[in-house]
């Protein structure tokens, strides 16, 4: 789902889920590397990656082992939603020695990645026999970040976001290896249009959507949750 148009490392993408054990072992390594911080999550993960992209009816789940000349060096989570006509990436991660790698006219390695995972959101969406996705929300937790989204083509949304600090679905695995008390920080929330040109971040409708695939179809907060309520009433100030 990357095209190359010229010639460079010999990249390889393995779906993870429902995929072999040696891909899940390399993918976890990786994660475990990069974000340390959710180590607490890897019990989950191990569960959910003997389930294939589908079991949630959902969801189109993807989590890729990206692999450079046989090498592993890349992460990438995301799912489509396709009740909100939207995608959702969870997080996308590559290894030092692999960051300054390019591919074809892709301005680095992460570029090519998230442009190979929104042509498979489109991909997702058409089989489904969906209309084109809006495009793909993604949490950005630190500003310095922006430089490199806004140079891919991310919009931030005017919207006051809070992220859970994890979902309903891994709250059982969590809590048997490490107690955690469900909180919620203040982070940005933006999207990777599919359509730039047809793209409005003021579209009431749109917004919506998105926090609601977020924090009610991925995170399963009750639509009457506070974070949610406040989030929707962010919008609606922002517009007037």
């Amino acid at each position: 789902m990357i095209p190359v148009d010229k010639p460079g490392p010999d990249l390889t993408i393995s779906e993870v889920l429902g995929g072999n054990q040696d891909d899940l072992d390399d993918l976890l390594s990786i994660h475990q590397e990069l974000f340390p911080q959710y180590l607490y999550y890897q019990p989950f993960m191990r569960e959910r990656a003997t389930k294939p992209p589908g079991a949630d009816p959902r969801f189109v789940e993807h989590w890729w082992l990206l692999r450079v000349d046989g090498q592993a060096a890349a992460i990438r989570f995301f799912k489509y939603i396709p009740a909100r006509d939207c995608g959702f990436a969870l997080a996308i991660g590559v290894l030092p020695a692999f960051r300054a790698l390019t591919f074809g006219r892709y301005l680095r390695f992460s570029h090519a990645i998230l442009i190979g995972s929104m042509n498979q959101l489109k991909a997702d969406a058409q089989a489904a026999g969906r209309p084109m996705p809006v495009g793909m929300g993604t949490e950005i937790e630190h500003y310095l970040l922006w430089r490199y989204y806004t140079e891919y083509g991310y919009v931030k949304l005017p919207v006051d976001y809070r992220e859970p600090s994890f979902s309903q679905e891994a709250e059982v695995y969590i809590e048997q290896n490490d107690k955690k008390e469900l909180q919620f920080r203040q982070i940005e929330l933006g999207i990777l249009p599919c359509n730039h040109a047809h793209f409005n971040p003021n579209d009431s409708e749109m917004l919506k959507n998105v926090i609601f695939a977020l924090l009610v179809d991925h995170y399963e907060l009750p639509e009457d949750h506070w974070v949610i309520r406040h989030a929707l009433k962010s919008r609606s100030a922002a517009l007037t």
